[in-house]
């Protein structure tokens, strides 16, 4: 089994973390201002313990014959004999549940595409075609 982490860019890492510390922010302005923010800390902790979860739990996981991914409370595997193209870059914001805008996009036959962003592109496309050699790269 081998393991992948997720690329996270600073941009993305920023954002996540002002939107993760807005509990905190809010409960300070509850402090200072003397006005009940339990109404907004009740929608704005849960979306942040989901950012939290989705930052430290992603990963690509490739494991005998199947490829796995974790994104938070999103899973999914492809068994990798049904991969038949990569593309090596992808500008398409949509199919992305991912922390880096440098990803790949994976085509799988009975599955459509998904498109990840794991640390090291070059690895995880290497232990893919060890398994399935007949996918194709594009660049």
């Amino acid at each position: 089994m081998q393991k992948f982490p997720s690329k996270v860019d600073k941009w993305s890492e920023v954002i996540l973390w002002l939107i993760i510390s807005l509990p905190f922010w809010c409960f300070l302005v509850s402090l200072f201002t003397k006005r009940n923010g339990l109404i907004a800390q009740l929608f704005i902790v849960p979306i942040s313990l989901l950012l939290l979860w989705f930052r430290f739990q992603t990963v690509y996981i490739v494991e005998g014959v199947v490829f796995r991914y974790k994104s938070g409370p999103i899973r999914g595997e492809i068994f990798i004999k049904d991969i038949y193209k990569i593309h090596r870059t992808t500008n398409d914001p949509f199919n992305s549940g991912n922390l880096s805008g440098d990803k790949i996009s994976i085509r799988a036959r009975k599955r459509g595409s998904i498109n990840i962003s794991p640390e090291n592109k070059n690895d995880f496309i290497k232990a893919l075609l060890i398994i399935n050699p007949d996918i194709e790269i594009v660049d």
